[in-house]
């Protein structure tokens, strides 16, 4: 078998929901009582999206509808049920007033429904009273007096658990599952027969495969000595059981891993429960107490690593601090912080240490709106590295690291950046696909591939490879010569660029007859061979980036070797989902390794990466701006506690206003608010923007905006080139 990356699930699921759909919803369809009860309830978008997470080996399909069978709950269930009961009644008790007020009301309530629930299954919301389902409908708001932080937080837990038991649709979820098995067992059945396994698929068929065949489970017991598993913190439920299977002592073979007793000594695990990230996957940071609560009650020894190698105790500190107010412990919910220390006989460093906040303010008594703050921040910054930071001798740009939330934010960073000529590559998140070079390389395949798509080849022209004006654009329009079929026709159009143009028109009509009888990766090696896409990505500002993404656009096509069916056309409707879709793609590696240039990077893509200097950029938006965090923020900053997000030696957390509650009352506020949450514009053009400019099929055609300053030596395309 092969495991798939995803795409071939994709297309067999999308073909297999489409047939079956029109099957099930035509006048033929021998469910129709089923799908109008479904689709009073639920959108075909919904019913869809549950199909596809059922079709996940690693869920039970048999468990799944025997439980849905009876209204009882698991034994277990029913002791969570009756945990949560209890404890709501003991917040009560603690809290509780002759006149209540809403929280003690609908706490009340919880504690009524979480109890009839744990006593007699989902049949016990019958005799929820209608006064208890109208406090439930309530929103609970903000705390109120007598109710501490934390008290009032669980309270909230409890009574949204409980708000949820009453809005479980018991018949509706049957009703979904008779319709959707027998589709999702096929679609399973289908993909298994053709030979491909999914990662979940992996992961169920390891887990079965050791627990099913004691043999087989005693066999790898005995080959692996020692298991040492890094970053458990994000393994889930299959992953650790499997783990711990191979663990076990040897000649024990339990069915359940709580009853399994391991091997002294052979496991070693390591791992962060505050960096927990992946509950999506199902890894939580329950799973990881539990599973260190059993090694540890096994003999085991939990040592904590407190010694910090990156940072210095000028920047540790004010983490420490804000870390220790931030992470309160809650049992199998959050970790208490542990306090960093700094390596002793740390090498003093090169550039003064320490996290620092600078607030920007406007030069007159007017407010910053959001947009004039994010603007007014990013020229601070970029002159700050400009003369303050990159003119020192031993500091390189790549150095230097701007931290966003998210990349979108980062369009008023990148322009000032340029204004001041600082290089910069941007790292992960959706960039990849909205590179410039990238999609200048599809409307390049779109025109060959469809000789008579002007949307494409209008992006093709503007591009440096074409190296056209919007003027010259215009007039080669009107002189109807927009069809690269007929370059022979350029000979009557008196023009400084017809010769340049019919050379083009002549390479592409030349590839768009040669290729269709070629297999795609060698489509795509004459392709690069016939034009100087290469060459003028290298002399673009960002050239060596931009050879690497190119270089990976051709590897995408080698990956799809194994595919006879996918032609040229298929390629390009493929990028052109990605572009529309703007999956998750990081650039080639090679952004990584740059010295040359200063880092765009989101926080979470930091992860695990160090740099001497790190800028926390636009640390919040939107909503942000108008929330009470903002008033909160300059609270902080009055205590001078800041907020750090990194671990390098310095950190500037720089600040403009923004017209919030907090900026009318105190008339200056840390610009938390870095960005506008409606600016769609491509954050990774690095020379020029790009902006939608058509529709084909359904699909934005993107082209680029042009500053002529802008093309310097790319100035008349190809026909510098050619020459």
């Amino acid at each position: 078998f092969k495991e798939d990356d995803g795409l071939r699930f994709e297309e067999q699921f999308t073909a297999a929901w489409d047939c079956w759909l029109d099957q099930e919803l035509s006048r033929a369809g021998q469910h129709q009582p089923l799908w109008r009860s479904v689709l009073s309830s639920a959108t075909l978008d919904a019913v869809r999206s549950l199909a596809w997470s059922l079709c996940s080996e690693l869920v039970d399909l048999d468990a799944l509808q025997q439980q849905l069978g009876s209204t009882a709950v698991l034994p277990a269930m029913a002791d969570w049920m009756q945990h949560m009961s209890a404890r709501a009644e003991q917040l009560l008790s603690e809290h509780d007033r002759p006149k209540r007020r809403k929280v003690e009301q609908m706490l009340a309530a919880a504690a009524a429904v979480t109890r009839l629930v744990a006593d007699k299954g989902l049949a016990g919301r019958q005799d929820v009273t209608t006064e208890e389902r109208e406090w439930l409908d309530k929103d609970l708001g903000s705390a109120v007096a007598g109710w501490g932080k934390s008290d009032f937080r669980e309270a909230g837990a409890l009574i949204e658990t409980a708000q949820q038991l009453l809005t479980i649709d018991h018949v509706l979820l049957n009703d979904l599952l008779q319709l959707l098995i027998p589709l999702v067992r096929n679609i399973r059945e289908t993909f298994v027969r053709q030979g491909w396994l999914s990662f979940d698929g992996l992961l169920a068929r390891g887990q079965a495969l050791l627990f099913e065949h004691p043999s087989v489970r005693e066999r790898i017991k005995r080959e692996y000595r020692a298991l040492l598993v890094d970053e458990f913190q994000d393994t889930d439920p299959t992953q650790y059981e499997i783990i711990l299977a191979v663990s076990e002592r040897q000649g024990s073979q339990a069915a359940r891993w709580q009853e399994m007793v391991l091997e002294p000594g052979k496991l070693f695990i390591v791992g962060d429960p505050k960096q927990s990230i992946y509950a999506f996957r199902r890894a939580d940071i329950e799973a990881f107490d539990r599973v260190v609560e059993k090694v540890t009650n096994e003999g085991g020894i939990a040592e904590t690593l407190t010694t910090n190698f990156r940072s210095d105790g000028a920047v540790l500190a004010p983490v420490n601090e804000t870390f220790d107010r931030l992470f309160e412990r809650r049992p199998l919910v959050q970790p208490a912080n542990v306090r960093l220390e700094v390596r002793p006989q740390r090498k003093p460093p090169s550039i003064e240490p320490g996290v620092r906040l600078c607030v920007t303010t406007p030069d007159d008594d007017e407010m910053f709106d959001a947009a004039g703050a994010t603007r007014a921040e990013s020229e601070v910054l970029a002159r700050w590295l400009s003369e303050d930071i990159l003119s020192r001798p031993t500091v390189k740009p790549g150095h230097v690291a701007l931290l966003f939330r998210k990349l979108t934010q980062a369009d008023a960073y990148l322009d000032a950046l340029r204004r001041h000529d600082i290089p910069y590559v941007i790292e992960g998140e959706k960039h990849f696909y909205r590179r410039q070079e990238v999609i200048d390389l599809v409307n390049l395949l779109r025109v060959l591939d469809h000789p008579h798509d002007e949307i494409a080849l209008t992006g093709l022209l503007r591009s440096p490879l074409g190296g056209l004006t919007d003027r010259e654009l215009y007039d080669l329009k009107q002189a109807g010569h927009f069809n690269y079929l007929h370059a022979s026709h350029l000979g009557t159009w008196p023009h400084v660029r017809a010769d340049a143009v019919r050379r083009l028109f002549e390479h592409l009509a030349w590839l768009h007859r040669a290729i269709p009888v070629l297999p795609l990766i060698e489509a795509l090696e004459l392709i690069f061979d016939r034009l100087p896409i290469l060459e003028i990505a290298a002399a673009s500002l960002h050239g060596e980036q931009a050879v690497a993404n190119l270089m990976k656009v051709k590897q995408t096509t080698a990956s799809l070797a194994d595919r006879p069916h996918m032609t040229l056309s298929g390629f390009v409707d493929l990028m052109l989902a990605r572009l529309e879709e703007q999956p998750d793609e990081s650039e080639s590696l090679l952004a990584e390794e740059s010295l040359e240039a200063v880092h765009v990077l989101t926080i979470h893509k930091a992860k695990g990466l160090e740099f001497p200097i790190c800028r926390a950029a636009g640390p919040a938006s939107g909503e942000w701006a108008r929330s009470e965090y903002a008033a909160g923020f300059l609270r902080l900053v009055e205590r001078n506690l800041w907020a750090f997000l990194g671990t390098s030696s310095i950190a500037w957390l720089v600040a403009g206003p923004t017209q919030t509650a907090a900026t009318r009352r105190r008339g200056t506020a840390p610009s938390a608010v870095c960005g506008d949450d409606q600016g769609q514009r491509a954050a990774a053009v690095v020379r020029r923007d790009h902006r939608p400019f058509g529709r084909r099929n359904g699909v934005r055609a993107v082209t680029e905006h042009r500053d002529r300053r802008d093309r310097r030596c790319l100035d008349g395309g190809f026909d510098n080139w050619s020459q």
